[in-house]
C-alpha cells in the first residue's frame, strides 16, 4: 500500500523512535512492548531501564511518536494507531482473516506446519488484544474503531486488498489521508 501511494510505511520504526528518544536498545524495547499486557512482568521496566518507567511513560511516548508520524504522513501499522489517530483525516483499516486462512499463509511463508502456524496466529491475536486493552482500554475486534475491515479469506493476493484500500481512500474525497 505504501509503495502504491508513494509514502513511507511505519511499523518497527515506531518502536525504534521511542527507543532512540529514551536512549534504550530497540530490541529490548520490542521485548518490553510485547510484555505490556502482562502485569506480572511490569517490574522488568524498572530493571531494564534502571529507573522507574511506568506504562504511562511508554503510552505517552507511543502516542507522541504516532502523532509525529501522522504529521509526516504515511502508512502506520498497528500499535494502536487506529485509536491514537481516531477523529483525524486517516483511514483506519483492520485486515483480518480466519485462523485457518492466516495459518495457511504463515505456514507457506515461514515453512512451518499448519499446526505450528495456527498456534502462531492465535498467540499473535491474543498478544495484540492484550496490548490494546492494557494500553488503550480498547477491544481489538471492536468494529467501531475502524473505518474499513477487510476479511482476506477470499482474496487471492495482497494486490486485491491494496486495491480495496486505495478505492476507499479515493472515496474519502479531498480531505483523504496522503
Amino acid at each position: 500500500l505504501a509503495k502504491r501511494l508513494g509514502v513511507e510505511c511505519y511499523g518497527k520504526e515506531i518502536l525504534d523512535t521511542i527507543a532512540d528518544n529514551a536512549d534504550v536498545d530497540a530490541d529490548l524495547l520490542k521485548k518490553l512492548h510485547e510484555m505490556v499486557g502482562r502485569t506480572s512482568e511490569s517490574w522488568l521496566y524498572s530493571l531494564f531501564f534502571a529507573q522507574n518507567v511506568r506504562r504511562d511513560d511508554y503510552h505517552r511516548a507511543l502516542v507522541t511518536t504516532m502523532r509525529g508520524l501522522y504529521w509526516k504522513g504515511g502508512v502506520i501499522l498497528g500499535r494502536g494507531s487506529h485509536i491514537v489517530l481516531a477523529g483525524r483525516d486517516v483511514l483506519r483499516v483492520r485486515i483480518i482473516g480466519s485462523v485457518d486462512a492466516c495459518a495457511k499463509r504463515i505456514a507457506e511463508q515461514d515453512d512451518i506446519s499448519i499446526a505450528q502456524a495456527k498456534k502462531k496466529v492465535r498467540e499473535s491475536n491474543r498478544r495484540r488484544g492484550e496490548f490494546l486493552w492494557t494500553v488503550f482500554r480498547s477491544r481489538l475486534n471492536d468494529p467501531l474503531n475502524y473505518d474499513l475491515i477487510i476479511n482476506t479469506d477470499n482474496f487471492s493476493g495482497h494486490e486485491q486488498v491494496v486495491d480495496v484500500i486505495v478505492r476507499a481512500l479515493e472515496a474519502m474525497g479531498p480531505n483523504r489521508p496522503a
